[in-house]
């Protein structure tokens, strides 16, 4: 590695030492400059379909735009079929590729297991899965008799990666990628609390551990799918409806730091279709580049990952 390679590394690395600027859309700018990223070329990806869960606004719309630019077929998803309908007719105007809106509340298991049954009636390979869809809930709400964080960010696209599994090929160019938070770091993997109930809830620390979840799930997945690249990521700060809703006094804050929608897809679209994501799994990243996966606490055990399995096993197995 030249000089001048490494001297890029250390400063990449450096951004993330004190989180701000490397999570800001400055440290999105520096590191698309430094490394002279380029974007995937159009017709990359044709004859792929990718599933982009949480594809009408924000990150998720974002990501599946530039994956139909690539020439992917792209399924999208949101709460409201109507809106994913009209969210995937401007996506195909826009790009010329097919896009499918599909109306899913993953908050429910049996939408989940729903949506796995219109997919495959429809397609019959799976290229690309996009766990994105997600939220941040203030109020302390159960669905299928459990918390629906914890249905929405870890049990939905447990069922859907396990049944869609047959439709995703053996082969380096399908990817997994699970869309965690930087909000992740803050919390240890441990089913027991993960799963706790109504007392002391608090809605930012239920969203944390699901999306340390996700981060095991990449693992575990990455073991049990030999030959696909399995991962998950997170974005930065990213200015989006949700952020909006769930984290207002933040968001205000550091409106002008906070990245664009497509800036926070940029690795998601990476991910998706880089070569080189194809021959690593498990990995978490941000900015195109694996990062480590703790800073405040300690990530959680491998049985504690295995545990989380079996319960999301369990749960599932009913629908």
């Amino acid at each position: 590695m030249s000089s001048f390679q490494s001297t890029k590394r250390i400063i990449d690395a450096a951004l993330e030492i004190p989180v701000v600027p490397g999570w800001t859309n400055l440290g999105y700018r520096i590191r698309r400059n430094m490394w002279a990223w380029s974007d995937p070329a159009p017709g990359s990806m044709s004859g792929s379909w990718a599933l982009v869960t949480g594809g009408t606004t924000g990150i998720g719309r974002a990501g599946a735009l530039g994956l139909a630019r690539a020439g992917a077929g792209v399924v999208i998803t949101g709460r409201d079929a109507k809106r994913a309908e009209g969210a995937a007719r401007d996506l195909s105007a826009e790009t010329g590729s097919e896009v499918i809106g599909l109306g899913a509340d993953l908050s429910h298991l049996d939408q989940a297991a729903g949506l796995v049954k219109e997919i495959i009636s429809r397609l019959d390979h799976v290229d690309v899965v996009v766990h994105n869809a997600g939220a941040m809930f203030n109020e302390y709400e159960e669905h299928d008799g459990i918390e629906r964080t914890l249905v929405l960010h870890v049990l939905s696209p447990f069922l859907l990666t396990r049944r869609l599994s047959p439709l995703i090929p053996n082969s380096t160019r399908s990817r997994v990628v699970f869309m965690s938070s930087g909000g992740m770091y803050s919390q240890r993997l441990d089913v027991a609390r993960l799963r706790a109930g109504r007392s002391g809830y608090r809605g930012a620390t239920a969203y944390s551990r699901a999306k340390r979840a996700q981060v095991a799930l990449a693992h575990r997945f990455g073991d049990r799918l030999p030959g696909r690249g399995i991962h998950s990521m997170h974005p930065g700060w990213v200015d989006t409806p949700g952020l909006h809703d769930s984290l207002p006094r933040f968001e205000r804050s550091l409106r002008p730091l906070l990245r664009r929608p497509e800036e926070g897809a940029d690795t998601l679209i990476w991910l998706c279709t880089a070569a080189a994501a194809g021959t690593t799994t498990g990995l978490f990243w941000l900015d195109r580049r694996p990062r480590r996966e703790s800073m405040l606490v300690s990530t959680g055990s491998v049985q504690e990952e295995e545990a989380l399995w079996d319960w999301c096993e369990g749960v599932t197995s009913a629908y």
